[in-house]
């Protein structure tokens, strides 16, 4: 077992708000974000709605030009105009890819995929980000057909290039799993500067994470030897029925109150909000989440 105490210097989480993200849309045709309870408007709270795919409704590969695939009656420009309206820490981020995509879809040159993707996500007046208003963009490939040098270069020049014609303060997060962190680490190493957040699924671990001390134990680890500095790294948490035998909730929940008492905690994201309509019944989860990190609150 892991030393609890990072050996290297990282970035003390306080003094900057905590973050609450939280994935919706990808499935459910009903849920909005009305539906989830802000409790807090100490918390930086991130929507990120998913997913925007560079493939057609007939599962043909588009190349980089990626189309929402959200409902747009639920997440349109006026949506997400409203909740930020109604709660001023809400940033609105996008997400590409897809829990079921696989990146590339098919194999174009590195600068063909990446210009089309570009134009499409943020590089005109009718691209995605423009169209719909959002606050930044999240990078969530859980399936990569490339090699590792193929997938960070590309992926780390349209991170840079987001930056560069979105600005600073326009949000870019990225998602990596337990089975693709060595893809995702060298994008992280490379591209760190250009890269917000990291919202890291310890949700799909192989095995089991069984106790308090295996989780703090796993997410210092990430801290210590990945370099995913706790001022970046959220712990990832599931509301998914199919997840609930690899970290329970009871661990994970007293495991992110002790690294917040330790410092160590930036924030938290649930994946996502359409579990918790369809699986869970209720957005419980989604409150006490927020409620650890609510500074004001008695956790």
């Amino acid at each position: 077992m892991a030393d609890l105490t990072p050996s290297v210097p990282i970035q003390p989480a306080t003094g900057k708000p905590f973050v609450f993200a939280i994935y919706i849309g990808e499935k459910s045709r009903t849920i909005k974000f009305s539906d989830i309870p802000i409790i807090s408007d100490e918390i930086d709270f991130q929507f990120i709605v998913a997913f925007a795919r560079d493939f057609d409704i007939h599962d043909q590969r588009t190349n980089g030009l990626f189309q929402p695939y959200w409902d747009k009656g639920h997440f349109s420009r006026p949506n997400i105009e409203d909740i930020r309206a109604k709660h001023h820490r809400v940033k609105v981020l996008f997400s590409i890819g897809a829990s079921d995509a696989t990146f590339p879809f098919s194999p174009v040159s590195e600068e063909t995929w990446g210009g089309n993707a570009l134009k499409s996500l943020v590089g005109q007046d009718d691209s995605i980000s423009e169209t719909f208003g959002f606050d930044g963009i999240d990078i969530h490939y859980n399936g990569i057909a490339t090699t590792i040098d193929v997938f960070v270069n590309t992926v780390g020049h349209l991170i840079r290039s987001i930056k560069a014609i979105k600005g600073s303060d326009f949000i870019v997060s990225i998602s990596p799993s337990p089975e693709l962190d060595q893809y995702y680490l060298p994008l992280y190493q490379n591209y760190k500067q250009h890269i917000d957040f990291v919202n890291y699924q310890f949700y799909a671990e192989s095995d089991p994470i069984k106790s308090v001390k295996d989780f703090k134990s796993i997410y210092i680890n990430k801290i210590d030897v990945n370099n995913y500095y706790d001022a970046k790294l959220l712990a990832g948490f599931s509301t998914a029925t199919s997840d609930s035998g690899t970290l329970k909730k009871e661990v994970f929940f007293q495991a992110s109150r002790d690294l917040k008492s330790d410092n160590l905690l930036a924030g938290i994201f649930i994946w996502s909000a359409d579990n918790s309509e369809s699986d869970q019944k209720n957005f419980n989860n989604e409150e006490e989440a927020q409620d650890i990190l609510d500074s004001s609150s008695k956790n």
